[in-house]
């Protein structure tokens, strides 16, 4: 039998897969890539935000352990708490300079309004840090370590959203100096 006699069509090819529209699996992985890295920036801007805190609970077991190792005296702990929280406030309520300018009672009213729980510097665990900067004969201690941490983890958290940092709600209405 001759096959070149029939009647027979050429080959068609079909055509070559084209690369766009993707096929769904494509737009399922394209989607969850967009949210992964909307979830790592927005985790990194957290972070970022709260490094203030990391650093300030950083320092305060350094000066929990070099208090408890002797090497710093108690007038020493008490000064260097006192600038540790007026740092933390500088940094935190950096849009709010007049948090820093409080002085005695005022100060420590500050104190408790930033916090979102009260921390109790208007006690006399408070009132005794107050003055110990000052008192070189003054005992400060672990105690007062712990309520600065306390205070220290119960401010409240920059926004994940702003740039501008917030988080005061009335110390704008007090008086300055105590």
């Amino acid at each position: 039998m001759d096959f070149s006699q029939l009647p027979l069509q050429p080959y068609h090819l079909p055509e070559p897969v084209s690369w766009w529209p993707p096929a769904l699996g494509w737009w399922l992985l394209a989607a969850f890539i967009v949210v992964l890295l909307a979830g790592l920036l927005l985790f990194w801007k957290h972070r970022r935000a709260q490094s203030w805190r990391r650093a300030a609970l950083h320092e305060l077991e350094s000066l929990s352990r070099s208090y408890q190792q002797d090497t710093l005296s108690s007038h020493d702990l008490a000064r260097k708490l006192s600038q540790l929280l007026r740092r933390v406030c500088l940094t935190r309520f950096e849009h709010y300079p007049t948090v820093t300018s409080c002085t005695g009672e005022s100060w420590l009213e500050t104190l408790e309004e930033l916090s979102d729980s009260r921390a109790l510097f208007t006690g006399q665990q408070g009132r005794e840090l107050l003055l110990a900067a000052y008192d070189p004969n003054a005992h400060v201690g672990q105690v007062h370590i712990d309520l600065c941490r306390s205070w220290v983890l119960n401010l409240p958290s920059v926004s994940w959203f702003s740039s501008k940092k917030k988080g005061i709600r009335s110390v704008g209405r007090r008086g300055h100096n105590g």
